[in-house]
């Protein structure tokens, strides 16, 4: 079991929903007289386009979203108010990256999967922990919690993947700037990363509730792993 990062998760800022209005245009047949004496001609009106369903978006939504901040935003949901912290300025990157996963990559992370630890292997405040905010159950000598995930070796992500991971990055980078906390590739690195990221899994995970987490791994020399979970970045 890989070790889980000291430091601290983050969340979103305060938000509030806001819908994407859809646009439907619904053409209307018009009747037209021909000659004198004779019964007008109708058109029959043709069948009223379908709207698009909204989509609920949080405040910080982009200007323009792209096609994969919008199709994010038909899975992920952003975080309610008492979750909310002021670390908004890398989600719209963070969503376009979840945006880039295929539709097999997002079924796969919408599964629903049991995973199954040792109870010895925490101690009871862990356990309690686990109990309240991840929804474990005790089963038998086992701690028992649902979860979703999807997690990717960085070296085999698709081009617009790994393009949307580096402005992961690069949003990171310039959010910390001057500030005392590392930028995500510091913190990377420090804790084994290769230059190249060939060592490094990345991807989303949501532990027996509704929190969804960009998480990161790395895997060392002698085969162990140290990484978990960077930032809260929206609830399903």
């Amino acid at each position: 079991m890989r070790d889980t990062l000291s430091f601290a998760w983050l969340s979103i800022t305060r938000h509030r929903l806001r819908s994407l209005l859809a646009m439907a245009g619904v053409a209307v047949g018009v009747c037209a007289a021909s000659g004198c004496g004779h019964r007008a001609a109708h058109k029959p009106a043709p069948t009223p386009a379908v709207p698009k369903v909204a989509v609920p978006l949080p405040e910080w939504t982009p200007k323009n979203p792209s096609p994969e901040f919008l199709r994010a935003a038909r899975v992920l949901k952003p975080m309610p108010p008492e979750l909310a912290q002021n670390n908004y300025p890398t989600l719209p990157s963070v969503w376009e990256f979840f945006g880039t996963l295929s539709d097999d990559q997002v079924q796969e992370f919408m599964r629903v999967k049991e995973t199954r630890f040792s109870r010895r292997q925490f101690s009871e405040p862990d356990i309690k922990y686990r109990k309240e905010h991840m929804g474990a159950k005790e089963v038998g000598d086992e701690l028992v919690i649902m979860r979703r995930s999807i997690i990717l070796p960085v070296p085999k992500l698709m081009l617009k993947q790994r393009k949307a991971l580096d402005r992961v990055f690069a949003a990171w980078a310039k959010w910390q700037k001057g500030k005392p906390m590392e930028d995500l590739l510091v913190t990377l690195y420090k804790i084994g990363a290769k230059q190249d990221l060939s060592n490094v899994d990345v991807g989303f995970d949501s532990w027996g509730g509704h929190v969804v987490s960009l998480m990161f791994y790395v895997t060392l020399p002698d085969g162990s792993g140290s990484g978990g979970g960077i930032q809260n970045v929206a609830c399903i």
